[in-house]
């Protein structure tokens, strides 16, 4: 009896421990799934101003797309729609800030990468 009691708490003993470990392989391959990647909201922005001494003014960008006719995909000198993919923009002086930040004084850049142009009045 005392040998039948033995093998009966070894047997529930191996399989407390294989249950154990069982989870503990599913939490750890769940910790390791990939998971699903990040989304950026973009933000568009336009330019109202006149001169490219105003693109680094916050005053002469609007949120949104332009309904500007004269913005096409041409060389031109000003921005007229510019595309932001930094989420942590939400506001104009926020977007001079980055537009300083990646482009320094440097307005032709600021033209150049911008959704769509339009040219000086």
């Amino acid at each position: 009896m005392k040998t039948l009691k033995s093998k009966i708490f070894t047997g529930v003993t191996v399989f407390i421990l294989l249950f154990g470990v069982f989870f503990m392989v599913k939490a750890k391959e769940k910790t390791n799934s990939p998971s699903a990647p990040t989304l950026v909201k973009a933000s568009t922005w336009h330019f109202t101003g006149t001169d490219q001494s105003q693109i680094y003014n916050a005053s002469y960008w609007q949120s949104g797309v332009s309904s500007n006719p004269d913005c096409s995909d041409d060389a031109e000198t000003l921005p007229c729609t510019f595309t932001v993919t930094d989420a942590t923009i939400s506001n104009t002086t926020q977007l001079v800030s980055y537009l300083n930040t990646k482009y320094p004084s440097n307005p032709n850049a600021v033209a150049s990468n911008a959704d769509s142009r339009k040219p000086e009045m």
